[in-house]
C-alpha cells in the first residue's frame, strides 16, 4: 500500500533519481528523487492512511549517509540488494547513498574477498549450502 501511494505521488513530482541503482535495479529509496520536504509530507500521509490518525514525522539529522546497518543478499556472485524486478537475483551494490561511507567501504571489501575466495551463494530454492541472505 505504501509503495502504491508513493508511486502515485512520484508521478506528480518526478525528478531524476540521485542514485545510480534506483531507476533500474533497487527496490528501496522510492522517495529519494523528491525534495526532502515532500518526502516528509508523503511519509506523514502514508502513516495516516495506515494507522488512521496523525503521526508526527521527525526530520533526519542528515538526508544521506546516515544508515549504519544494511540487509544484503549474495546471489549470482553479487553482493548487494535484491532486484526490484526479480527477488531471486541481486545486483552488485556499488554505493548506497543512505549508507555511511564506512559501510560502503566494508561492502566493497567483503564483495572483493568473496570473489577472491570463490565462495558461492546458497541455493535458496535448491537447498544448496553456501553464503546466503
Amino acid at each position: 500500500m505504501a509503495k502504491d501511494v508513493a508511486a502515485g505521488f512520484l508521478q506528480k513530482f518526478s525528478a531524476p533519481p540521485p542514485c545510480r541503482h534506483q531507476s533500474a535495479e533497487c527496490n528501496g529509496c522510492i522517495l529519494m528523487p523528491l525534495p526532502y520536504e515532500k518526502q516528509l509530507g508523503l511519509k506523514k500521509e502514508i502513516l495516516h492512511r495506515v494507522f488512521g490518525r496523525e503521526i508526527e514525522v521527525e526530520k533526519a539529522p542528515t538526508q544521506l549517509g546516515y544508515r549504519n546497518r544494511v540487509d544484503l543478499s549474495y546471489v549470482g556472485g553479487k553482493l548487494g540488494y535484491r532486484r526490484k524486478d526479480d527477488f531471486y537475483r541481486s545486483f552488485a551494490l556499488e554505493e548506497c547513498l543512505l549508507l555511511s561511507a564506512l559501510g560502503n567501504e566494508v561492502i566493497k571489501l567483503v564483495s572483493r574477498r568473496l570473489s577472491e575466495a570463490g565462495i558461492e551463494e546458497a541455493g535458496i530454492m535448491k537447498r544448496k549450502s553456501g553464503l546466503g541472505y
